[in-house]
This record gives C-alpha cells, structure tokens and sequence, in this order.
C-alpha cells in the first residue's frame, strides 16, 4: 500500500475554532459528511476521516471498533486542534466515546446536524 499499512485518510476544511471532527459510521466514508462540511467549514476547521477499512484509509486484516477510535485519535493529534468536538453517526458514538482519551464536545447524528446548524454553533459555543 502506498500509504502504508496503517494509513488513516482525512481531510480538512474551514478555519475557524473549535474544530469539528467527522467520524463516518460502517460501510461509509467521509465523503458522507459533504453536507455538513459545505455548511460548517465556513464557520469551524472541519476534519472528516476515513476509518480504518473504509474509504481511502489502509485496509487492515481485521477491523475493530479500538483500531477506529484509535484512528480518531491519530488525526486529532496529527491536527493539533486547540479546541475540538466530535461528530458521529449515532450508532458509533458509544464505542468511539469510550475509546477516546480526549473530552469530547458535542455529539449528533449526521442527518441532525446538517439540518439545525443554529442550534449545533449554540451547542459548540456553550
């Protein structure tokens, strides 16, 4: 693999602070958050990640809910945010949330979040 075996793919939008951290749920990518990150990277620095397994990220032998907090966790430290919040599908919220080593901001669903930004900017300034 060109990237290596545990190559983790993100990308970066927006400047603004906090950062808001993308994390796609099984079978998907970060290509998902499209939405969100048109109508936030304007106002945050949007960082969206593929999971080890999906997308552009290496494909390891096996998967597992710690080699993607993991994941998450590497790119929060590759992009030295000073202030972040974690974004997620539900169904990967509990797994992800009890893996990660950092305090975590807000938490919505996808399809939430693009819909109520008003009130997602209300939750992040809180």
């Amino acid at each position: 693999m060109a990237n290596g075996p545990n190559h983790i793919n993100f990308v970066v939008r927006g400047t603004g602070d906090p950062t808001l951290i993308f994390v796609h749920g099984f079978a998907c990518s970060l290509d998902d958050w499209e939405e969100q990150f048109r109508a936030l990277s304007p106002r945050f620095r949007c960082v969206a990640l593929d999971l080890p397994g999906h997308g552009d990220s290496a494909k390891p032998e096996a998967i597992s809910i710690e080699n993607m907090g993991t994941a998450v966790n590497q790119v929060k430290d590759r992009i030295a945010a000073r202030r972040s919040n974690l974004l997620m599908e539900k169904r990967m919220m509990t797994q992800v949330r009890r893996l990660s080593d950092w305090s975590l901001g807000i938490i919505h669903q996808a399809r939430a979040a693009h819909r109520k930004h008003g009130l997602m900017h209300e939750e992040i300034a809180a």
